[in-house]
């Protein structure tokens, strides 16, 4: 019964911002309870998030082989595999929790991302038309298709996409207003990347 409020603890700890307390009540909490597949979930991804890539990595493959066909398991999985620079295992971990569960926008926009990352655009389109689908409220999703859509010279909605940003309320995703004139002949367009 002490498993659960462990489990509380630690995100009322990581809330407050004190990861290393937080992951310790999620080591309690898997100790009390080593088959509690959400306490190796979040741990994890916490471990992750602090850096601590070959720790959370060793939980969530122990979480698997308790489980493997637990959808966020595939995805943090993916992240770590993704962050230690192996992306054909974090492309078959993404492609995993969709198999798992379809409708996963974060599994469908990460593979996106890795595959633009990978100069695979198209393909990255294609997915992140996948997820836009699935909630077409995403804008970081719809963000990243525009950047992928620009870059294969598919300017007219990779514009649109770039441009839907503005009727977002938060302001990380607001444009400055500018015009580009009508006729673009012999004008040169600067592109930049930004992050995605």
């Amino acid at each position: 019964h002490m498993a659960p409020l462990r489990l509380l603890l630690a995100k009322c700890l990581f809330e407050f911002g004190d990861k290393p307390g937080a992951i310790s009540e999620l080591r309690h909490a898997i100790k009390l309870q080593p088959k509690n597949i959400n306490a190796y979930e979040r741990l994890g991804a916490l471990l992750r998030d602090n850096d601590q890539l070959d720790e959370g990595l060793n939980i969530i493959e122990r979480a698997l082989k308790l489980t493997s066909d637990n959808a966020k398991l595939w995805f943090n999985f993916g992240l770590i595999k993704q962050d230690l620079g192996e992306s054909q295992a974090a492309r078959e971990a993404y492609e995993h929790a969709i198999e798992l569960q379809p409708e996963f926008v974060e599994a469908y926009h990460n593979l996106a991302s890795l595959l633009r990352a990978l100069d695979r655009p198209q393909e990255a389109i294609t997915t992140y038309s996948k997820a836009l689908q699935i909630n077409p409220s995403a804008q970081e999703t719809r963000a990243n298709r525009s950047l992928a859509l620009l870059a294969s010279g598919e300017f007219e909605m990779g514009w649109a996409d770039y441009t839907a940003r503005r009727s977002v309320a938060d302001q990380h995703y607001r444009l400055t207003e500018s015009s580009l004139p009508t006729d673009l002949t012999d004008k040169f367009i600067l592109i930049y990347r930004d992050q995605g």
